[in-house]
Order: C-alpha cells, then sequence, then structure tokens
C-alpha cells in the first residue's frame, strides 16, 4: 500500500501558516539571489514588497498561497518546505503541527470517521462526540496530531 501524505501546501489558499526563523532566512536568500530587489519579486508576482519582507523579517506568518507563490517565482519544491512550517491555522488561532502528515495512519482514520460519522462539520452544527471511550479516543487520536489543540 502506497503511503499517503498530506504537505502544507495542500490547505486551503487563504490559510495561514507560521515558518521558522531558519525557513524566513532561507527563503530570504532564495529571493535575493533570485531577484535583484523585493520590487522585482512585486513585479512578477503581485505579492507587496513591504508585506513580505516585513513579514519574513517580524513574524514569518504569510498564508499558503503567498509561500507557493514565492517558491514558484524562485524555482523551489512546495514540499521541501514542509519541515519549515511550524503552524497552520486561520486568522483567530494557529496550531502547531508538522509536515508532512503520514495519512496512513490509525489515528488519522479515527479522526476522518470521527467527523464523517457526524454527517458533517459547520458552525452551525458543529461536531459532537460523547465523552467516555470513544469521546476520549477521538481526543486521543487529535491531540497526536495537533499536541496543543
Amino acid at each position: 500500500m502506497k503511503d499517503l501524505f498530506f504537505h502544507w501546501c495542500d490547505n486551503p489558499k487563504d490559510s495561514l501558516i507560521v515558518i521558522s526563523r531558519e525557513g524566513c532566512q532561507k527563503l530570504k536568500k532564495s529571493i535575493e539571489k533570485n531577484f535583484t530587489t523585493y520590487k522585482d519579486l512585486e513585479i512578477k508576482t503581485g505579492i507587496r514588497n513591504k508585506t513580505i519582507s516585513k513579514q519574513l523579517k517580524k513574524s514569518g506568518v504569510v498564508r499558503v498561497k503567498t509561500l507557493k507563490t514565492i517558491l514558484k517565482a524562485t524555482n523551489k519544491e512546495y514540499d521541501s518546505y514542509d519541515k519549515h512550517i511550524k503552524e497552520i491555522g486561520g486568522s483567530k488561532f494557529t496550531f502547531k503541527i508538522k509536515f508532512p502528515i503520514n495519512l496512513n495512519n490509525e489515528n488519522i482514520v479515527i479522526l476522518i470517521a470521527a467527523f464523517l460519522s457526524d454527517g458533517h462539520n459547520s458552525n452551525v452544527h458543529p461536531h459532537y462526540a460523547n465523552v467516555g471511550f470513544l469521546g476520549d479516543k477521538i481526543l486521543k487520536s487529535a491531540k497526536t496530531l495537533i499536541p496543543n489543540i
């Protein structure tokens, strides 16, 4: 059976990711190697040079689509950045996680089954599981994937 992996770049384009300091440095060097200035990067990609230079210098927080665009412009493979992604999430929260995620394991199967058995996953009717054996098993599986959930 073939192993299945989920990479940071498989997330929705507007998801926020936190890049490690080492990853930011590597990305800055790659930009400087491929472009004379950040303005040149902006011309080619449409990413505002002030935005990206600020994000890489200060926080390392960017959107998935932004990192994908920069990596494509600098001729880098997306999955080469898996080890540099430390957190992923949305505008209100991020979770520490390690990429790639091997989908061929029992904990992933438990989580997928839990969400599918509920029939949906929406804000109006969120996922619900009873406490006890099943709830504990689901929570344990979630914590193996996202320790600070």
